[in-house]
């Protein structure tokens, strides 16, 4: 099989089983937290998505052509890495403190509460918020892979950390648990995967790589 048709597969299989496991914890969030729950869950999914793409200007593109075009030269990969690294952990920074400014008047007007109390609802968003975010140098990295024809590794890391997350939450709710577990968890497997895809950037290049840094 060549590289090109393994990735096609590893990509198909693997967004199909995302978006099944995504069906599934949905219905069991309604079911067991109520639609306020639910609607602030998906609201940071939402977000953190929009802002991610309008943030990304091109970037994840020059990172997956420049890395694709010199995958020979390991130095100045790594450069280029570090120096996206730097903009993009910098985008994440200015973001998360315009999120925390923003956070009572996007509880207040931007979502519409029907049982949830908005402290509460303010929390969670936070918890969410923060590390929901972080798909925006997740980006950067993703297209690193794509660069190097590893979207193997995206895909294993995105299948098996959310089906760890769509699973614990389902379990959750099952033995009873809050939102605010729930929010922990969602939160804990949104740094573990952005862990995962450092630890596989420093297997197959360099820790030097993960350090942001301006090269000329």
């Amino acid at each position: 099989m060549s590289v090109l048709a393994k990735n096609i597969k590893f990509n198909l299989i693997g967004q199909v089983f995302v978006i099944l496991l995504g069906f599934i914890s949905f219905k069991f969030i309604y079911q067991d937290l109520g639609e306020d729950a639910l609607g602030i869950i998906y609201f940071t999914y939402l977000i953190s998505g929009v802002i991610a793409s309008s943030l990304d200007i091109g970037l994840t593109k020059t990172t997956t052509r420049e890395i694709a075009g010199n995958s020979n030269d390991t130095d100045y990969v790594i450069k280029l890495i570090q120096t996206f690294s730097l903009l993009y952990w910098s985008a994440y920074v200015v973001v998360i403190v315009f999120f925390v400014l923003l956070l009572p008047n996007i509880v207040n007007s931007w979502i519409n509460l029907t049982t949830m109390e908005g402290q509460l609802a303010q929390y969670v968003l936070l918890i969410l918020g923060i590390t929901s975010l972080l798909s925006i140098p997740k980006m950067l990295m993703s297209s690193v892979f794509i660069g190097l024809q590893r979207m193997d590794i995206n895909n294993t890391i995105e299948v098996a950390v959310t089906a760890i997350q769509q699973l614990g939450i389902v379990a959750l709710l099952v033995t009873g648990h809050s939102i605010i577990i729930v929010a922990y968890w969602i939160a804990a497997l949104s740094v573990l995967k952005v862990l995962a895809y450092i630890y596989f950037i420093i297997k197959l290049l360099s820790i030097e790589a993960i350090f942001p840094k301006f090269h000329k």
